[in-house]
């Protein structure tokens, strides 16, 4: 008499063997993945989007990097600033995730502003260019085998043509880039001239930096160094949160403000 297992049809019993080894459905798809060296002071990153192709909804559970290091799913949440003003101000905090829920028909893009991961501890640098094997683990222990290459943060957004290094002296030569200072939060610490001395400056440490001296800029003193501090913030011993959320033109214009503030020539000596 035939087994129960003989009598399956052969499409059924074909799912079950790909189902039992792993087999990642080809309806979830990961898209544009790269992943950035440690970056200001920020750890080393995974950006993609996840797009869901099938009729059903799916989950990333997680990502792991084989001999690259352990990656963590985080995503940007908001902290109220202890400004004793109108309470309206935030600055970006990243939070842990535990999982990405991926609708049917839909995607989820990874962003530095958004869902994204990171590896704090590399077990070896990073090389440009290079690509690195990532595996995505979603619903029922599936695993979405992908190549993500190491790219430079600058190489995230498709920047237009960038401000010159040096930026304006005038700060009427950088639109938007004063609006950009007060809506975003800037003055509740730097001041509203950015001399460091703003309504809570007093209650961080260290304090505020005074954006008239170049020496202030702890990441590099031109254009794109300050945007990329505006969208990793300086996470390795200071105060100065991410606005990841900013555009790269945003970020670069508003670092083109925050240029022309400076009162002196840019000094050699960085400040302690």
């Amino acid at each position: 008499m035939p087994s129960a297992l003989a009598q399956l049809p052969a499409l059924l019993l074909l799912v079950l063997l790909l189902a039992a080894c792993g087999f990642t459905s080809p309806e979830v798809r990961a898209e544009g993945a790269v992943m950035v060296p440690p970056t200001g002071g920020a750890p080393a990153a995974v950006y993609l989007t996840l797009v869901n192709h099938g009729r059903y909804p799916d989950t990333l559970r997680g990502i792991t990097a084989p001999g690259v290091g352990a990656v963590s799913l985080v995503t940007q949440r908001q902290h109220r600033s202890p400004t004793g003003g109108d309470g309206s101000r935030w600055m970006a905090m990243t939070a842990p995730v535990s999982s990405v829920a991926i609708a049917p028909g839909g995607d989820v893009a990874f962003s530095p502003g958004g869902v994204h991961g990171v590896v704090a501890r590399l077990q070896r640098p990073l090389v440009l260019g290079e690509t690195v094997a990532l595996a995505l683990h979603l619903t029922d222990r599936r695993v979405l085998s992908v190549r993500a290459r190491v790219v430079a943060f600058t190489a995230l957004d498709s920047a237009p043509s960038p401000l010159a290094a040096t930026g304006g002296r005038n700060a009427a030569a950088v639109p938007g880039g004063r609006a950009l200072y007060r809506a975003n939060g800037c003055a509740s610490c730097h001041g509203t001239d950015g001399r460091g001395d703003g309504p809570i400056a007093a209650t961080l440490d260290p304090r505020p930096r005074d954006f008239r001296d170049a020496r202030a800029f702890r990441n590099g003193i031109d254009t794109a160094a300050i945007a990329q501090t505006l969208a990793t913030g300086i996470p390795g011993g200071g105060a100065m949160p991410r606005y990841a959320h900013l555009t790269i033109d945003e970020r670069r214009t508003l670092a083109g403000f925050l240029i022309s503030l400076r009162a002196s020539p840019p000094h050699s000596t960085p400040l302690p």
